[in-house]
């Protein structure tokens, strides 16, 4: 029987790309208002292009808000500018970062199956859930940092099962990246549900998966009505 769903977070209960876009944007008009000079030598793109840069440089570090402080930190050090304001921006960073609208029908969906399942929240992320009022829907929240690696990696499935003292076949995980979240937790031996609003073509399952993957959806309240076909799995 079901006990536990699992929800990733970013761009499956929000659209991640615009939240993300919109605080870079923030963060550098901040940071040449504050000090001008840094616009002599990196516009917009030039900044983006060196987060991106330290990014590709460290794969392997699943903790992407010390990835966005260095990125900071290496701007202020080139204008000899004190690097304690780096802690400064990369606070008014995350906090425009942690501004997201979520998808419509997201808070109905989890006021649905609260009642009936454990829930928690497997990010790469860093969102602050309390800050965007979701918090108190999870019974367990994880991210890339907390168990130092990123999904697809197991060690984020393998938190939620222990910590909640249940079974892989006893979770389902919902999520919008198929390599991540899908295939993850599949080889976890979880159940995976793709949520897939633009309706992308389903890569191939293989075999061994095929009883554990549940399919695809397109809306949040596509889940609370294949729950009542599907919980007794």
């Amino acid at each position: 029987m079901i006990k536990v769903l699992s929800f990733d977070l970013d761009d499956t209960l929000w659209d991640n790309h615009q939240a993300i876009a919109r605080a870079k944007q923030k963060l550098y008009n901040h940071l040449v208002e504050q000090y001008p000079q840094i616009s002599t030598l990196y516009d917009q793109k030039a900044f983006e292009d060196l987060g991106w840069a330290i990014i590709q440089a460290n794969p392997n570090n699943p903790n992407i808000a010390s990835l966005k402080q260095q990125q900071i930190e290496k701007v202020l050090a080139q204008f000899d500018i004190p690097l304690q304001a780096a802690d400064y921006f990369f606070d008014y960073y995350y906090e425009w970062r942690n501004r997201v609208e979520l998808f419509p029908e997201v808070i109905s969906c989890l006021n649905a199956l609260k009642s009936n399942y454990q829930l928690v929240s497997a990010t790469n992320g860093n969102i602050n859930l309390k800050s965007i009022g979701l918090d108190h829907f999870f019974d367990y929240s994880v991210c890339a940092a907390d168990v130092q690696a990123k999904k697809p990696d197991q060690k984020i499935y393998q938190s939620i099962l222990k910590k909640l003292k249940v079974d892989a076949e006893q979770v389902i995980h919902i999520g919008d990246s198929f390599e991540n979240d899908v295939l993850g937790s599949l080889h976890c031996g979880m159940k995976a549900l793709w949520y897939n609003p633009n309706r992308l073509a389903q890569p191939m399952i293989p075999t061994d998966f095929s009883t554990q993957y549940l399919g695809s959806i397109s809306h949040h309240a596509q889940i609370a009505e294949m729950m009542k076909y599907i919980q007794h799995l």
